[in-house]
This record gives structure tokens, C-alpha cells and sequence, in this order.
């Protein structure tokens, strides 16, 4: 398997096999603490080959600098079908989260598994207004 995109945005969508992402970000400002981000969505397109057709565990992490989690993981499966062509097959990800929540200024990251193994991190920055 092959990640090809994996974003944190305002938006994306998954539009017929087309992925679709608005307004990627890695900083985020805050007037005070505690502060909440109203919406937001994270984005992966990834490419499975022949050979890995059949069920995948996804999950993403949302944690602090220290590790911690921020929110519950997000937990999926995706269903990986054969290709009618090709020797590979790509995949869309997508999910929306709204009031996410950051007790503190500080580095985050979101982190991307596929049947338990770490693919990808993003950073996020979250900064209070000077």
C-alpha cells in the first residue's frame, strides 16, 4: 500500500472516486485557551495493490506533544476490492470532525495507521494570538 495523500483541511469529499480537498492547514490561532476548532477534515487517498485486496483497519490519533490523545481515536475499515484492470486499486478517506478541542498552545500531530502499523503524521501547530 501507497499513501498518496494525506492532508488535514477544511474539506474534502470523496466525489466519485475523485478526491477532493479545500483549504489545507498545519497552524492553527487561538485568542485564549481552552479554544475549539470548529470544523475541520482529514484526507488520505491510498493505493492498494492486487495482492492486498480484502479488509484494512484504518485508524487516526489526534494526540499532544506529550502523546496524549485530544479526542478518541477515529477508527475505520476499508473494503479493498480487486481492480477490474490494472495491478493496483486506489482508495479515498475521508472524515469530518467538528468542535475539536485544544486545552493548551502547543504541537500536535495526527497520526495514520493501517492495520496497526504507523503510515503517516502531520503536524499541527496551535497558537495563541499575540
Amino acid at each position: 500500500m501507497d499513501i498518496e495523500i494525506f492532508a488535514l483541511c477544511d474539506h474534502a469529499q470523496d466525489f466519485g472516486g475523485k478526491l477532493i480537498i479545500i483549504g489545507t492547514f498545519d497552524t492553527l490561532w487561538a485568542a485564549k485557551f481552552p479554544t475549539m476548532h470548529p470544523a475541520c477534515s482529514i484526507a488520505a487517498r491510498m493505493r492498494f495493490p492486487r495482492s492486498e485486496a480484502g479488509s484494512h483497519a484504518l485508524k487516526i490519533l489526534i494526540v499532544d506533544e506529550d502523546g496524549r490523545e485530544i479526542v478518541p481515536s477515529i477508527n475505520g475499515e476499508v473494503m479493498v476490492r480487486t481492480p477490474p484492470v490494472g495491478d493496483s486499486v486506489p482508495v479515498n478517506f475521508v472524515i469530518t470532525i467538528g468542535q475539536l478541542a485544544f486545552q493548551k498552545a502547543g504541537r500536535y500531530s495526527i497520526d495514520f495507521m493501517v492495520d496497526g502499523n504507523h503510515q503517516r503524521s502531520l503536524p499541527l501547530q496551535v497558537n495563541k494570538n499575540s
